[in-house]
This record gives C-alpha cells, structure tokens and sequence, in this order.
C-alpha cells in the first residue's frame, strides 16, 4: 500500500519520531496530530488521541514488548496522514532492522506518466552506538 503525504515520519538514533515535511525534509515543530492504532474507537474521547511534536518536531515512540504496532498519525491541519510502524519489536528494544522509505516527485500520476522515485535506506550500526 501507498501513501502520498506532505509530510513523513522518520527515527532518530533514540527511536524517537520526527516530523518533517516530505519535500523539503523540513522540520515541521509544535504540530498537532492525533494517533490512532488499528481498533475500535467508539466512546473514546479524541483529546486522549492528541499529542504534538516538540520545537524540534519529535514526538515519543512507546516500547512494546509483546507486538509490532501499526499506528496512524493524523495532521488535521494539513489533513495529512502517515502510518508507521513502531521502531521497538518483539522482546528487545535493542533489536536493529534495515528500513526503507520512498519518495514520488508527484502525489498524483496520469496513466502512461513517468514515475521518478528516490529512497533512503537505512541501517543502524549496533556496534557504533555502544561507543
């Protein structure tokens, strides 16, 4: 599945989010978003869903001990959605995994347009971060 956005989540070296904007990787501070897992949120009061990036547009990923957690974060300003995996999987926080993120040059093809794409990979290096 693919979603354009103008926005993209990425790590940090702490596991944390950030918010950055997809075409210029700027960072985009003191936003609001709301995030949602995959489940029912019938009676739930939406201001429990809110949070907001700080002045350096980082926002907390939570540790999961058990399971792999897919989350929606929602900019309602930018009506602007992004689905990230959490960084921390099954029974260790330490546990490093390439990841792969791809950008379009457009949100929107024609049929019979050409596509140009960039992506970044990334793999943490466990034994740099030791030192």
């Amino acid at each position: 599945m693919f979603i354009v956005t103008s926005s993209r989540v990425i790590y940090d070296e702490k596991k944390d989010y950030i918010l950055v904007d997809r075409d210029t990787g700027k960072l985009k501070p003191n936003t609001k978003l709301f995030k949602y897992d995959f489940r029912d949120y019938s009676g739930i009061d939406e201001t429990k869903l809110m949070i907001a990036t700080d002045n350096l547009a980082r926002f907390t990923s939570e540790k999961i001990e058990y399971e792999t957690y897919r989350h929606l974060f929602y900019d309602p300003a930018a009506n602007d959605y992004n689905i990230v995996i959490s960084p921390y999987f099954a029974r260790s926080y330490e546990y490093y995994y390439p990841h792969t993120q791809f950008f379009l040059d457009r949100q929107i093809f024609r049929p019979g347009q050409t596509v140009y794409f960039k992506g970044i990979s990334t793999y943490p290096d466990k034994e740099k971060k030791r030192k």
